[in-house]
């Protein structure tokens, strides 16, 4: 019986190095999907000027003092009221809000993600 044709299988470092790849993937998925989680409540907070009707009349500064209060109640960090641009359009607003979230990897490496959401407030 010859011994050579019937070993399969992987060998330690072929294990080693899956298992360094799917480490790696799982430690950069664990920085990077807290930024996105982040975006959509900051996304929700900006959907909700919407649908408050209360914000179809308010002024620039009513608006942004209901986007920083929920951002201090959902304790987003990565933005804040001043990075929001209001522009009046034809029957309401736009309201915009470009910025950039960071997230450490590792010691000086970083990674950026930009966001650039918008919503349209429409007056009564």
């Amino acid at each position: 019986m010859n011994l050579k044709y019937r070993q399969h299988g992987m060998t330690l470092m072929g294990m080693l190095m899956i298992m360094i790849i799917v480490i790696s993937g799982a430690l950069a998925a664990m920085r990077i999907v807290p930024l996105y989680m982040s975006n959509m409540t900051v996304r929700g907070a900006l959907d909700s000027l919407v649908s408050d009707p209360e914000m179809r009349s308010a002024s620039t500064v009513a608006i942004r003092r209901k986007l920083q209060s929920l951002f201090d109640v959902n304790d987003i960090r990565t933005v804040n009221s001043k990075a929001v641009t209001i522009k009046r359009a034809k029957g309401g607003r736009e309201v915009r809000l470009n910025y950039e979230a960071r997230a450490s990897m590792v010691s000086n490496l970083d990674v950026v993600a930009r966001f650039d959401e918008s919503v349209f407030v429409p007056e009564q």
